[in-house]
């Protein structure tokens, strides 16, 4: 039925490549997806917050975790992106739960599988003073 309503049918079957992919990645994390879509909306310093949406929030019941992820078409380094322990640390105070209890992360539509990380206390509290000082300098 798609695929005769489908403009290009090469492209659809990329896509749906992609799904049964996604779905058996997903799959294979045992995770339980709590919400979708999620809008994050995180005060930073009086004026300044983080905004934006989140693919997925999951469950990760194997062992009582939580999870944040962010798509992208294909693998980046992500891990030295600013967002990314205040995402956790948003994530924490919505849930409140510790930080520690937290692993954010992305999945890669391309290349099919999932990356994740927990930042420590320590890198969460860095990531909150550069935010104070880029503001101090005017950069937003």
């Amino acid at each position: 039925m798609y695929f005769t309503h489908f403009k290009g049918e090469a492209a659809l079957r990329d896509l749906l490549g992609q799904l049964e992919t996604y779905w058996d990645e997903f799959q294979a994390l045992g995770s339980i997806c709590v919400e979708a879509n999620v809008r994050v909306h995180h005060p930073l310093t009086h004026d300044n917050f983080l905004v934006g949406e989140a693919a997925r929030v999951d469950l990760l019941p194997a062992d009582g975790r939580s999870a944040l992820w962010l798509l992208s078409k294909d693998p980046i380094a992500w891990r030295s992106e600013l967002r990314m322990p205040l995402l956790q640390q948003w994530l924490a105070t919505r849930l409140g739960s510790p930080p520690s209890e937290i692993d954010v992360g992305f999945y890669f539509v391309n290349a099919g599988h999932y990356e994740s990380h927990s930042f420590t206390d320590a890198e969460i509290e860095a990531a909150a003073g550069e935010v104070v000082q880029l503001v101090a300098r005017g950069v937003s």
